[in-house]
């Protein structure tokens, strides 16, 4: 997915790179958050 501006609301990645594409970053992203969530758990970060 190289080339991808991540600041781009789900809407202007849609228009600009399609629907499917910006469905797949946009669960990539959620998955980014899930794990770095999980990882502040498991090493008990404050």
């Amino acid at each position: 997915m190289g080339g991808f501006a991540f600041g781009l609301t789900l809407s202007v990645t849609a228009m600009r790179f399609g629907r499917q594409a910006a469905a797949e970053v946009h669960r990539y992203m959620e998955q980014a958050v899930d794990y770095v969530g999980e990882l502040v758990a498991r090493h008990r970060i404050d």
